[in-house]
């Protein structure tokens, strides 16, 4: 499910929620609370996958480009972009979560921008370590119309409607500030 950005996102305001139940849930010392907090400001872009020389952290296919590209068309937001979450819940413990943002929605200090072929996505820093190497795709078929996360590395199962997965344990242990060392 999409939803228009309005306020503060789901991702930040579920921040509190999920320092808590990953702590309870993992029993990390009360330093692991500050996962949240530690931030990057980082861009990429690429014009196409055979020119550019900037390499994405996730694969993003030309049907999620050609969506969000109709999209900022169809509703006359040039600066729409698409923000990539991952916060607690789902059946297997974490799940992707999509919305619409714009361009006052990015945190200068949190977000990662990506752009592709004129479509602009946004992850957070540490949803990014759940998806990074994941592939988003469009699709639309009799059944959904929707962007999904498929093919994520990061994942030991995932439930059978592709939303809901349980991470490598490597990455619940991980600091944000170690995956940039990498």
């Amino acid at each position: 499910m999409i939803k228009q950005c309005k306020g503060p996102s789901i991702f930040r305001q579920s921040r509190y929620y999920f320092n808590k139940s990953f702590h309870n849930n993992h029993r990390h010392s009360p330093s692991s609370l500050n996962i949240l907090h530690k931030r990057s400001s980082l861009s990429f872009t690429t014009a196409s996958p055979s020119t550019s020389t900037n390499k994405l952290p996730i694969i993003i296919t030309e049907a999620s480009c050609d969506r969000m590209k109709f999209l900022a068309n169809k509703r006359s937001e040039q600066d729409l972009m698409l923000r990539i979450g991952v916060s607690a819940g789902g059946c297997s413990g974490f799940q992707y979560e999509f919305e619409f943002a714009g361009s006052d929605d990015i945190e200068q200090d949190e977000d990662i921008i990506l752009e592709k072929n004129d479509a602009k996505f946004i992850v957070d820093k540490t949803s990014m370590k759940f998806i990074k190497g994941a592939k988003l795709d469009f699709i639309s078929d009799f059944i959904q119309t929707t962007f999904t996360i498929i093919d994520n590395p990061n994942i030991v199962s995932e439930c059978g409607c592709n939303v809901s997965f349980q991470p490598n344990a490597e990455l619940l242990d991980m600091d944000d500030d170690e995956d940039e060392d990498k």
